[in-house]
């Protein structure tokens, strides 16, 4: 069984981290976590999804502190065209949130979540090759 990684937040401070975000998941995909440190319910889910990550494979992970940054929310929800809801975690992809929880917000659903993406991903990449011109049809 392959170790887990633990996830590396990288904060949100500015518009830039924000675009920044975007043009990450264009290369790879990425997970969004916003949430409010200040409230307790919220607190102890960020401790719990730190304890409890068992993505096996590195993938970008960043965090958005509504407490911190009050200001960043409103533009995330515009630009990934998602309701106002914390927390809330996002799995993006090129731009667009390919899953989105907020509800009911664990690492076994994100790991799900990641899993089902990287091989879809891998299977569209088997189906371009075989398309791909000059390589005969299988």
């Amino acid at each position: 069984m392959r170790e887990t990684i633990a996830p590396e937040w990288r904060f949100i401070k500015s518009l830039d981290d924000l675009d920044k975000l975007i043009e990450v998941s264009v290369q790879s995909p990425v997970i969004v976590f916003r949430y409010n440190a200040d409230r307790k319910k919220d607190y102890k889910l960020k401790k719990s999804l730190d304890l409890e990550w068992e993505i096996t494979e590195p993938i970008p992970t960043y965090l958005l502190d509504d407490s911190l940054v009050p200001d960043i929310p409103p533009s995330l929800c515009e630009q990934l065209d998602i309701e106002d809801s914390s927390p809330i975690i996002l799995l993006v992809i090129e731009g667009e949130v390919i899953y989105e929880e907020c509800d009911e917000i664990t690492a076994k659903k994100i790991q799900l979540a990641t899993k089902i993406v990287k091989r879809t991903f891998k299977w569209m990449e088997l189906r371009k090759q075989k398309k791909a011109p000059g390589k005969p049809k299988a």
